[in-house]
């Protein structure tokens, strides 16, 4: 069997994923022995193999990963210690994922992504995880397996259809401090939205709240911003 053959960019910005343009394709990565800002980053050889991107690496290792409109590497091989992985707008034929070797990961960015099959059930292994973001993937509800996070403090469901509603195993995210639906054509919110003792933003922008806003969200002791811009508010909860 032929080694398998990846296009590589050195990838260095800390924060901001647009630091990735939105026509280009490919892989970008950090390891831990490079200390460089992103305009200063540097341009690795086209092809790649395991082989070769593991002698690039020397005693280091990758810690963050943005996969782009490209076959997933080996991540169990090449990048076992990662915490930050962003796998962006891929062909549905790159899944179903299996992400559960990824121990250490903290932070999964499956955006712009179509789940044909399902979202990927080896996301419910990863136990360390605190940041997951679904935004713009096509999704009307969510998978029961999602409570089993208990560490996950960050959930962007933004650009999705929960025209059902907001989906319920959301409300046994105890952890939860951040949660975006922004545009997810909601027109109410679950009374067990309450359970979420620790969210402190929430932002609800885009949708359509024509008969109040959800009393619930008097409930939310933590929060401390809530955006709900263009939701077309008649009147607010008295509470």
């Amino acid at each position: 069997m032929a080694a398998a053959v990846y296009s590589f960019t050195s990838y260095n910005d800390d924060d901001d994923d647009d630091y990735v343009d939105d026509d280009v394709e490919g892989i970008w990565y950090r390891h831990t022995g490079e200390d460089i800002p992103p305009e200063n980053s540097k341009q690795l050889p086209h092809r790649l193999t395991n082989k070769d991107i593991l002698k690039e690496l020397g005693e280091n290792y990758i810690t963050h990963m943005i996969v782009k409109r490209v076959p997933i590497p080996d991540l169990t091989r090449i990048a076992p210690k990662l915490t930050h992985l962003t796998l962006c707008d891929l062909p549905d034929e790159f899944f179903p994922l299996r992400l559960n070797t990824l121990t250490e990961l903290e932070s999964l960015d499956l955006s712009y992504n179509y789940f044909s099959q399902g979202l990927p059930s080896s996301i419910s292994q990863l136990r360390s995880l605190e940041s997951l973001n679904l935004s713009s993937s096509d999704l009307s509800d969510l998978p029961t397996w999602l409570n089993n996070l208990t560490m996950l403090k960050e959930l962007d469901l933004s650009h999705n259809s929960f025209t059902d509603g907001l989906p319920e195993v959301i409300s046994h995210l105890r952890s939860l401090e951040s949660l975006k639906v922004s545009e997810c054509k909601l027109t109410g919110l679950p009374d067990a939205l309450n359970n979420l003792i620790m969210l402190k933003e929430l932002d609800l922008s885009h949708n359509s709240f024509t008969d109040g806003l959800p009393e619930v969200i008097s409930h939310l002791r933590s929060l401390e911003s809530l955006k709900v811009c263009e939701c077309k508010i008649t009147g607010l909860p008295d509470a």
